[in-house]
């Protein structure tokens, strides 16, 4: 076993003869015997406080929390953790009831699947409130973040989707019916029939006479229409 005596923020290592720059909380956390100044057995007490103060205070606020949001929302299903429903089907039932609620006569459909190293939840709907109207409440449901950048995943350590069920990540999509297209092409100035759509209700080209570029402003227009 090596030794490293410590003082300040150096460390002697005897396995390399050299000496190291290490911070105090570093050294209380390697495995091996550490012989620390008093100044270093001080700031490592106060690190140790400073740990276990903000463990406590987190454990405090979300129990807070969680008595807050069942009081708040008691038509919402609480996730038992008896395994008899996983997590994020919990969730995705929650989640479709939250939505109508919020925007009634629209019909959501909520969607959970796990695969390998995660699961799901995905909404789907058509016209009535707009992804940025929604997404409010779908997110509650998500437990990690991704970041592209450096291929890392972040968890959220959210008290909702502890209560109320979750997934690793959520999604949504809205899908808009020629209907609301017709009437956000009217507010561009663009006067269409649901005569110029295909049976999949998608803007055609070439029956409405107009171009890529027009039929793409008019489908931007669109999705950010509500569709009440």
């Amino acid at each position: 076993m090596n030794t490293i005596q410590t003082t300040g923020i150096f460390h002697m290592n005897f396995k390399t003869g050299k000496l190291e720059a290490i911070s105090t909380e570093s050294a209380l956390q390697v495995g091996q015997v550490v012989s620390y100044s008093d100044d270093a057995k001080a700031e490592g007490i106060r690190l140790a406080a400073e740990r276990d103060q903000a463990k406590s205070d987190k454990a405090k606020k979300d129990a807070e929390e969680r008595t807050r949001i069942i009081a708040k929302y008691p038509y919402l299903t609480q996730y038992d953790y008896s395994g008899k429903a996983s997590s994020y089907a919990v969730g995705a039932k929650n989640m479709r009831k939250e939505l109508e609620r919020a925007f009634p006569g629209v019909k959501f459909s909520c969607r959970s699947k796990s695969y390998s190293g995660g699961c799901s939840i995905h909404a789907s709907w058509t016209d009535g409130p707009t992804e940025a109207q929604a997404s409010p409440i779908v997110d509650k449901y998500q437990e990690c973040d991704f970041d592209g950048m450096d291929d890392s995943t972040s968890y959220r350590h959210s008290v909702w989707p502890e209560v109320f069920g979750g997934a690793k990540y959520t999604s949504a999509s809205r899908h808009e019916s020629p209907a609301l297209t017709v009437k956000a092409a009217l507010a561009l100035g663009y006067e269409l029939t649901e005569a110029d759509f295909d049976q999949h209700g998608n803007l055609d080209e070439t029956r409405a006479h107009l171009s890529y570029e027009i039929c793409q402003m008019i489908y931007r227009e669109a999705r950010k229409t509500s569709g009440k």
